[in-house]
């Protein structure tokens, strides 16, 4: 998902021409590479995977952009329990809100920051190691213009990044008012914690940040 995501979000940004065969061929179909598929509803969510999602959301209002992000919620929330999560205890979890706060506080930011056009989610569950890997993806301002537009003072992307998981800097945040720059610390802190041993990638324009669970931390340029 963290491959081939992006290259299908550039390919139909871009409408670029494209070409694919051998033995992935059948794969790429599989998820609908590179339009992806557009009602969540009609999906389904008993397989181990989610083909590439790709939700429109020019041209919509805030209700139905609201609407639409929910869907993406719900199918990755199914995809969990359907596959990944045997436990009972964990189980129990993803009803309530610990695991739903992994892709809810990302679609919060998509929803209220990003000004996106478009917006992808791909994932898949590999039941040979219980691992799941999912990549959601938006054509927004990105970090740097978020916070640009809020005033911050921000150099470029690797800084805006850095403040964001450093300091908790926010494009919300007010002098005198609650910081509000933790939804995408929160989700880090879950995935990376012991129990879900997880990694945490986040890129925006050239800036990225990687954080494993058993090999630590790492911002990088691109």
């Amino acid at each position: 998902p963290l491959s081939i995501t992006p290259v299908a979000a550039l390919i139909n940004k871009k409408s670029l021409t494209h070409d694919y065969r051998g033995e992935n061929n059948s794969n790429l179909e599989t998820i609908y590479f590179p339009q992806g598929v557009g009602e969540v509803e009609k999906l389904s969510l008993r397989k181990t995977y989610l083909p590439i999602i790709h939700l429109p959301l020019n041209g919509l209002d805030k209700a139905e952009s609201a609407k639409s992000l929910g869907q993406l919620s719900s199918a990755y929330l199914n995809l969990l329990k359907n596959n990944v999560i045997a436990d009972p205890l964990f189980l129990q979890l993803i009803t309530t809100s610990t695991f739903s706060l992994l892709l809810d506080e990302m679609i919060d930011n998509v929803q209220e920051h990003a000004t996106a056009e478009n917006v992808y989610l791909f994932a898949q569950y590999w039941k040979k190691n219980n691992s799941c890997e999912f990549c959601l993806l938006d054509d927004g301002q990105g970090l740097l213009g978020s916070l640009r537009s809020a005033g911050r003072e921000v150099a470029d992307s690797e800084d805006a990044l850095r403040k964001i998981l450093e300091t908790g800097l926010s494009a919300k945040t007010d002098y005198g008012d609650i910081r509000r720059g933790t939804g995408i610390r929160t989700t880090r802190a879950l995935i990376t914690n012991r129990e879900i041993n997880g990694e945490f990638f986040l890129m925006s324009g050239d800036a990225a940040f990687l954080h494993s669970a058993s090999q630590g931390q790492k911002f990088f340029r691109f």
